[in-house]
């Protein structure tokens, strides 16, 4: 074995790894590109770090919603170890296929029978501790399908069984979907339960950086605004905001940017809204059809919210229905801004339409039925 060809595959990753705990995104998929075409072109390295570095690339190209790159690199994985894979990253490709499958998302029908692969392959390997993985994902896959009780209980179970080792979620990943989904069924103290678990289970953990940490911000502002504390979550999601200052994207980044508008447009800061929400504005062109929603709702919910404040009505959050104090700020017409809210709410709902039907659901038209009821709410009230 060349064990230069080794040496320069694994700095590459290392200085990969680096650049992905600092939330350097784009720099972390070149490395990862480069260790992964370094390993393959090698007959000196082997088989089993190929996988490892494959599977890097590939996370990486999925936190920058190249999501279709990602499958592609992941399509040359292997679905057993005759090759001389090991059958963690085996395991781990399959999974981090359903991640992408879900993030796109592709049919229901074709993620369930990717769960079922996934979930016959660690039996046969006799892994136990591995179902923690395929559980999470199956939660997250009826989280998103509005069917809370159901991914609770998968993702309790997954989080029982989660561990550091290969093919690993982290543990406080576990607390973070625990966390979601709590404050999905509305219930506040235990998503603060499982905030407070995920800082533990982030401490005890070996990968630290901002890009990470920042998950600990998100779930802050969304306690202090599901609380309805305006003041604590624009604080909350400011601070999130300022740790992730150097990082160039990735989910962490747009979800406090999230955070950032609708915390300043419960404070009634529309200025300030606006200005994050622009910054967002390119996930109109994301690949996951979720993000491309996310922005459309966003959007919309930034035009009601002005809406209300020419109305003369009190700020609202819209994703917990906590109602505010009335804006400072000097808003025009109700006019304008509620058809403005109506166009960017026409979107939400044909992306919508779109995610639910492969969803097999109704939650976002459901959603934003509930936003347009009360666009029509404010009309009334400005009349």
């Amino acid at each position: 074995m060349s064990y230069m060809d080794w040496d320069k595959v694994y700095e590459l990753w290392r200085a990969g790894e680096s650049a992905f705990v600092q939330g350097q995104h784009r720099t972390a998929a070149e490395l990862y590109r480069q260790a992964t075409e370094k390993a393959d072109t090698s007959s000196h390295v082997p088989t089993w770090l190929r996988g490892v570095m494959r599977r890097s690339f590939a996370d990486e190209l999925t936190t920058l919603e190249r999501l279709r790159e990602a499958l592609a690199v992941l399509s040359e994985m292997p679905k057993t170890t005759e090759d001389g894979f090991r059958a963690c990253c085996v395991y781990g490709s399959m999974t981090d296929q359903i991640e992408i499958g879900i993030r796109l998302p592709v049919n229901l029908a074709a993620v369930e029978r990717a769960c079922e692969q996934a979930d016959a392959y660690f039996r046969a390997a006799g892994e136990r501790d591995w179902q923690s993985r395929l559980l999470y994902y199956r939660a997250e896959l009826l989280y998103h399908r509005g069917l809370y009780r159901e991914a609770l209980a998968l993702a309790q179970e997954g989080a029982v069984y989660a561990s550091n080792g290969c093919p690993k979620l982290w543990p406080s990943t576990h607390m973070w979907g625990l966390f979601r989904i709590s404050l999905a069924l509305g219930d506040f103290e235990e998503a603060k339960r499982h905030r407070d678990a995920w800082v533990s289970k982030y401490d005890a953990e070996d990968k630290h950086g901002p890009a990470r940490y920042a998950y600990y911000y998100v779930m802050g502002a969304r306690l202090a605004r599901a609380e309805g504390k305006a003041k604590g979550a624009v604080e909350c999601a400011r601070a999130g905001a300022e740790t992730l200052a150097g990082a160039d994207w990735g989910d962490a980044r747009f979800l406090l940017g999230c955070e950032q508008v609708r915390a300043y447009l419960f404070a009634g800061q529309h200025a300030h809204a606006g200005t994050h929400l622009a910054r967002l504005a390119h996930a109109r062109r994301s690949e996951s059809a979720h993000r491309r929603y996310s922005f459309a709702l966003l959007l919309g919910d930034y035009h009601l919210a002005r809406a209300r404040a020419a109305a003369g009505l009190p700020t609202f959050d819209e994703e917990f229905g906590r109602t505010g104090e009335r804006p400072r700020e000097s808003v025009g017409s109700t006019v304008p801004e509620v058809a403005r809210a109506r166009r960017a709410y026409g979107e939400a709902l044909k992306v919508g339409a779109w995610i639910d039907e492969k969803l097999v659901c109704s939650v976002r038209t459901e959603e934003v039925g509930g936003r347009l009821a009360r666009l029509s709410q404010v009309k009334r009230a400005a009349a």
